[in-house]
């Protein structure tokens, strides 16, 4: 049997797969997986055969996200083939030491890392749906904590004011830094959607430049959401004016301020 057809295939695995990729989220690596360890350990603990396998897909959760996890790696090592034998019976026993085999000598995998577009995007060629990525640079930005964050600036609609000029609707989110590899949906899942109005709790901007003002040196295209999500208890605005404009040369001292009334209101 294929490694992968072997975790795919048995409840087991499947558990612990899907509740490792969704701690990765929100922990690193290594501590996803001691997490996923301390939940599920009393849960297979108890049952010989459901306790291998919990600790072969550890082991292969690890090896997945390109490190090795020494800790299961040891209690691997010493299962031989008469005690597998005793566990699983003879012929399952044959299979899972040969499946054991492969796993242990399994060199490390380093994942496919989203690709992220740094072409010029320029506001024309913007679409609805479209997320890019700007990085929050300065003291100003350190002093809030948030350094290594991205603004996520997220496409509604776009409006064509002139040959050189498109105005942007949209969402403001802040990303931190290691998220941005994440797939779109955790990304807004996990990221910050930041009110223009606190207190009304509309959401919506509109970003306004001329095409070559773009700082497109530093802005990153992440791809295109089809399905278009928006943020918990959003209050759409009874008109268009109400949408907060936001120019390109002061984008970073605007995001400053409007993050600053969110936190203000939280602390309150």
């Amino acid at each position: 049997m294929i490694l992968e057809d072997f975790f795919q295939s048995n409840s087991v695995s499947l558990e612990v797969m899907e509740m490792y990729d969704d701690l990765l989220s929100e922990k690193n690596k290594k501590v996803a997986l001691n997490a996923v360890r301390r939940e599920l350990y009393d849960e297979y603990k108890g049952e010989q055969e459901l306790y291998i396998v919990f600790l072969m897909t550890l082991y292969y959760c690890a090896l997945k996200n390109n490190f090795i996890d020494e800790k299961s790696k040891k209690d691997l090592e010493i299962l031989s083939i008469e005690y597998l034998n005793k566990v699983f019976g003879e012929t399952e026993g044959a299979n899972i030491s040969i499946l054991l085999n492969k796993l242990l000598t399994m060199k490390p995998i380093k994942p496919i890392r989203k690709k992220i577009d740094t072409t010029n995007p320029g506001s024309k060629n913007w679409r609805v749906g479209d997320l890019y990525a700007y990085p929050l640079l300065g003291e100003k930005i350190r002093q809030l904590g948030l350094d290594e964050t991205y603004a996520i600036f997220y496409c509604l609609a776009k409006e064509e004011v002139s040959r050189q000029e498109s105005d942007i609707i949209g969402y403001v989110l802040l990303c931190p830094k290691e998220k941005i590899q994440a797939s779109l949906s955790i990304i807004l899942e996990q990221s910050l959607w930041l009110p223009a109005s606190v207190a009304q709790q509309y959401y919506q901007f509109k970003i306004i430049s001329k095409h070559h003002e773009y700082p497109t040196e530093s802005l990153l295209y992440l791809g295109n959401s089809t399905e278009i999500k928006t943020p918990p208890h959003e209050v759409l605005p009874p008109a268009p004016y109400y949408r907060k404009l936001l120019l390109w040369d002061d984008m970073q001292e605007a995001i400053i301020r409007y993050y600053t009334d969110w936190q203000r209101h939280h602390q309150t």
